[in-house]
């Protein structure tokens, strides 16, 4: 029995043994795919925030290009009106201004008579010339003209 003893304690402890080397190879394969599993969810945790700390860059930026675009649009609804004002005032001005130009300019050119007195008698001297004035009466309405002038006249003498 002694020796059936030591056999089967001989056994027991061989199947501790290697039940412990099979517990430990399930331990030590186990923290093994546990290190493995941490690093990989570490790997896409810094990847995450990797992503959203572009996220927030894209998104400071967008911010940024509003606000730009805001004050933009506030500097435009302020410039507008003077803008259109200045245009009102300038017009009002060129208005009130044109007739006193215009003023100046044809007392500038009245200076110049003797060749407003020349080209108007130029034109007279044509009037009467042609056989079909444009500006004065036919040469029959003047001769008639003349002839109630002339009763005219002497009826004042003979009044007088």
């Amino acid at each position: 029995m002694s020796k059936l003893l030591t056999t089967l304690l001989f056994l027991v402890g061989l199947a501790l043994v290697s039940g412990c080397d099979d517990d430990k190879a399930q331990v030590a394969e186990a923290s093994r795919q546990l290190v493995e599993a941490d690093a990989k969810s570490r790997t896409e945790i810094v990847a995450l925030q990797r992503d959203l700390q572009q996220g927030q860059t894209e998104l400071g930026r967008q911010r940024d290009q509003l606000e730009d675009d805001r004050r933009g649009f506030a500097d435009q609804r302020n410039r507008d009106p003077i803008i259109a004002n200045t245009l009102t005032v300038v017009g009002t001005t060129i208005a009130c201004l044109l007739p006193l130009v215009l003023g100046i300019y044809l007392a500038r050119g009245l200076r110049d008579s003797s060749q407003i007195e020349s080209t108007l008698a130029e034109i007279l001297v044509d009037e009467i010339v042609t056989d079909k004035p444009v500006l004065l009466p036919p040469p029959s309405s003047l001769t008639a003209l003349n002839h109630e002038m002339d009763s005219a006249a002497g009826k004042r003498e003979g009044a007088e």
